[in-house]
């Protein structure tokens, strides 16, 4: 039985390592989240996750410009490794403009939320969302060299010590928003500096073959794809804050970060397939790529589906066992982000079919669709809804979203 198993893990190496260091990722937020929750407060948890939207926003922006280049671009470069180190340097330059960019937009804030006061928050917490922007970039540049070893190294760096920093702070009576970004701020420091000596990649911004315009022409649609993504659900997220108050976005982000054993999966399908889908459909042909994306829906949608129902069944249970009675009401908002991941399962496999085909229009139509809705609709959602509306929104954009890829891939003649 023991070689049988051993057997199964060599043949699927590069799923195994992709799936342990999602665990990582996804664990240690979900660990972060109740750390924070518990020790603090869930209105502490709230005002970090307000915060920490800038880190969602510039992550999806990378992604679109530099991220999926490693994946994508790269496959179909004669000297990939060039292609990658240059593309890293891009990434070094785009993190020192936009650092002073946006320390400036936390000092104007600092003047205009009574919590975000502290000058060290002012200072750590856009550090520390460029560094973990940057060490997502990093994780892509291993992920194209299938040096997966190195990518969970750098991600127990930067995602398993702050846990042991966010406890201490607490038994040390020092628990505030500032230490918290001062703590996240050191170990993803420390994180990036690893990164370049074991890479061999210099930090440096010197380069006359930074591929501006290659990320640009694959991912400007992606880009504001991504912006858009961030805006239709986001602004939900904003109007919460506004209406309802940090400790309901607090409420929010809590259950929700129970849906992270979802995430391993959902970020395990986003580094693995579109690499081997490039592969099959640039060096082989269109059949063998829609074979090979057939399958991968067809395997993740059985264990998927099992996962979901089996946190539905039990969805009192695990609430009770992870946050405690204070949560307990708010089951029914858990019922509906189980729903909801349904539709965020679909969602995702058609935009890896369309990055894969870069088809990045179509990803950005659905988004602004989306948008606009989110724009007209979010405070009556909130105001008439509570947070019942958040999801009803949520809902409705992945819905919008499902409907505007189809729509596209049948204007362009493509099938699935």
């Amino acid at each position: 039985m023991m070689s049988k198993v051993q057997h199964i893990i060599r043949n699927n190496s590069s799923k195994v390592m992709s799936l342990l260091d999602q665990s990582i990722v996804s664990g240690s937020n979900f660990l972060l989240a109740i750390l924070i929750s518990t020790f603090g407060s869930v209105e502490l948890y709230g005002e970090f996750s307000l915060i920490w939207l800038g880190f969602l926003f510039l992550h999806g922006a990378f992604t679109s410009y530099t991220g999926m280049s490693f994946l994508v671009l790269a496959q179909k470069e004669d000297d990939a490794d060039l292609f990658c180190s240059n593309n890293m340097i891009l990434v070094n330059r785009l993190i020192i403009i936009l650092l002073p960019v946006f320390i400036l937009i936390a000092i104007s804030v600092q003047f205009s939320t009574s919590w975000f006061t502290s000058w060290t928050t002012v200072i750590c917490a856009p550090t520390t969302i460029l560094l973990y922007v940057k060490h997502e970039q990093h994780r892509r540049f291993y992920f194209a060299k299938d040096h997966k070893l190195n990518v969970i190294f750098i991600d127990i760096i930067i995602y398993i010590l702050p846990l042991p920093l966010i406890a201490g702070l607490y038994f040390v009576n020092a628990l505030s928003l500032s230490n918290i970004f001062l703590g996240l701020m050191v170990t993803a420091l420390l994180s990036n500096i690893l990164f370049h000596i074991k890479s061999g990649e210099s930090f440096t911004i010197k380069s006359e073959q930074l591929p501006w315009r290659k990320n640009w022409d694959y991912g400007k649609y992606l880009l504001a794809t991504n912006i858009a993504q961030w805006s239709s659900s986001n602004y939900l997220l904003i109007a919460v804050s506004v209406l309802l108050g940090a400790k309901a976005v607090g409420i929010i982000r809590m259950i929700q970060n129970i849906m992270g054993i979802l995430h391993i999966f959902f970020i395990t399908l986003e580094n693995v397939v579109p690499a081997k889908a490039s592969f099959l459909l640039h060096q082989h042909s269109a059949n063998h790529f829609k074979t090979y994306m057939r399958a991968v829906a067809r395997k993740s949608s059985i264990f998927f589906l099992a996962v979901l129902g089996a946190m539905f069944f039990f969805k009192t249970e695990i609430i009770n066992l992870i946050y405690g009675q204070e949560l307990m009401q708010f089951d029914y908002i858990f019922a509906g982000f189980i729903g909801l991941y349904v539709l965020v399962f679909i969602g995702t496999l058609l935009q890896i079919y369309l990055k894969t085909i870069e088809k990045n229009q179509g990803l950005l139509l659905a988004y602004i669709v989306s948008t606009v809705v989110s724009l007209l609709s979010a405070n009556y959602l909130i105001e008439n809804y509570h947070l019942t509306g958040y999801i009803i929104g949520l809902v409705t954009f992945q819905l919008i979203s499902i409907a505007t890829y189809l729509v596209y891939l049948r204007k362009v003649n493509l099938s699935l």
